[in-house]
Formats: C-alpha cells, sequence, structure tokens
C-alpha cells in the first residue's frame, strides 16, 4: 500500500524555513506530516486547512510507513492507492 503525499520544495528567502512533506485528503485538507529531518508521521486531529499558493511541492509515494501506519491514514482521509 502507498501513500500520496506531497514534499515540498519551495526555495525560501529564509534560512530558517523549513520544507516538511504533507498528507491531503481528497478534498486537500492536510491530515498529517512529516517534518524535515525525521521519520515521524505527525497526525491532525482534524483535517486542517492547507495553502499551495507560492509554494512549490513534488508528488512523493511513501511506502515505508504503509505498515505501521496505514490504518492512522486510511481513518485520517489521505489518499491510500
Amino acid at each position: 500500500m502507498k501513500y500520496n503525499a506531497l514534499r515540498e520544495i519551495t526555495v525560501w528567502d529564509l534560512d530558517f524555513q523549513p520544507n516538511h512533506t504533507y498528507f491531503l485528503n481528497e478534498s486537500g485538507r492536510m491530515t498529517a506530516y512529516i517534518k524535515k529531518g525525521t521519520d515521524v508521521i505527525i497526525y491532525n486531529k482534524k483535517p486542517s486547512s492547507f495553502d499551495k499558493r507560492g509554494r512549490k511541492f513534488e508528488k512523493v509515494w511513501i511506502e515505508e510507513y504503509a505498515q505501521a501506519n496505514s490504518e492512522k491514514l486510511q481513518n485520517s482521509g489521505s489518499t491510500v492507492t
């Protein structure tokens, strides 16, 4: 099972702005994310709005988390393929 996620690749003018990886549900709301430099998925209590304006992303498939996190991601409404 693979999970569709967006990895931010925005080049910022600021040194302290990290780019994370985000899991979105079918309506485009963020359900979970992975902080840059970690492999821990942080789940939102409820889907939150997510604004892509002025930012760049690449689609990534997250397979390595599937077994440990599949139930949580499915319950959060993230896209599963």
